[in-house]
């Protein structure tokens, strides 16, 4: 079993995450907060997240519309001379995994964050609304969901959407809104329509070397892709353990794509680390974990850490337990 340490800091970067997009999008518009049907009675995040946004059954106003001068915002459609009611759209998942569910909390305590954040820091306009909508765990449900905020003027929706969907959403060429997923996907799903947000947590590599620190693991090899995220979360990391005291004892990198890694694990093992460190993508996972298994390194007592990829669903369906067992990922 994959221990991954409590979320508490991943919880706080997606609703920081999801309030800086939210609040970057509704700086083009001006409304009073509306929240549209009821959410599934089979969400299951906590009462504390689902309550800081107000949902109701309520027939969108068009009291409130408001005239957006031409070209207020560069990159929005020009209205003109037309009278509008500009609103931002949540379509959320019925039901999922319970870190699924999880994060959806988050992500409305984000909405509701950036919109008080905007009306404080802009009282000349109103408050934006904000209409949720559930939107089943299908491409068909997410499809229908989008068309019905086609009947209302809404300059975007927001969608917290699992891998499977996000996929066939970025494939779908006819999207009438644009759509925002604020979880990062394990692929790279951007479209002229679709956008999923592929940020890197910096607290997650923190947070492994702080446990490390705390676990009494005091040197470290680490080994890593050479693509962005996985350099990012490597140097984090670096920093991190050696601010707290801990030694890099190597840090390998190997190229995008690599399939054999017996070059760096034969180093790791050489320089006999408390613990090795593994920042690497999903798919580099599923080559890369049972190798460490082959080449020995988990029966040298080097404990194995690693990020968000060790923790993909997916990967850890296609990854026999054995490879996985005791590893510490955030």
């Amino acid at each position: 079993m994959i221990y991954s340490p409590k979320r508490g800091q991943e919880r706080a970067w997606i609703c920081s995450s999801t309030a800086f997009f939210l609040a970057t999008v509704v700086i083009s518009s001006s409304c009073s907060v509306v929240t549209y049907q009821r959410l599934s009675d089979n969400v299951e995040a906590s009462p504390e997240d689902l309550n800081q946004v107000k949902v109701e059954d309520l027939e969108l106003s068009h009291s409130d519309s408001v005239t957006l001068p031409k070209n207020t915002v560069e990159g929005l459609p020009e209205y003109s001379d037309i009278t509008f009611t500009p609103i931002i759209g949540a379509i959320i998942p019925e039901f999922g995994s319970p870190r699924m569910m999880t994060n959806t909390g988050g992500i409305l305590e984000g909405m509701r964050i950036a919109l008080d954040v905007f009306e404080n820091e802009n009282r000349q306009f109103s408050k934006p609304q904000l209409v949720v909508i559930p939107g089943g765990d299908d491409i068909q449900g997410i499809t229908e969901a989008i068309q019905n905020f086609t009947e209302v003027q809404v300059l975007g929706i927001v969608a917290p959407l699992q891998d499977r969907i996000m996929l066939e959403m970025s494939l779908k060429k006819d999207l009438s809104l644009p759509v925002i997923s604020p979880i990062s996907a394990s692929f790279d799903s951007n479209s002229r329509s679709f956008i999923s947000l592929v940020g890197v947590d910096p607290g997650a590599s923190r947070m492994l070397a702080r446990q490390a620190i705390t676990s009494g693991l005091k040197t470290v090899a680490i080994v890593h892709s050479r693509d962005l995220k996985s350099t990012f979360e490597a140097e984090i990391f670096r920093a991190e353990f050696m601010e707290l005291g801990g030694s890099i004892l190597g840090k390998f990198e190997y190229p995008v794509g690599a399939t054999f890694f017996e070059e760096e694990l034969r180093a790791v093992e050489e320089l006999q680390p408390d613990m090795l460190f593994l920042p690497v993508p999903g798919e580099d996972v599923e080559l890369l974990a049972p190798q460490v298994t082959f080449f020995g390194l988990d029966s040298l007592g080097i404990r194995v850490f690693g990020t968000a990829g060790w923790i993909q669903e997916d990967i850890l369906n296609a990854v026999d337990t054995r490879h996985t067992d005791g590893v510490v990922a955030a």
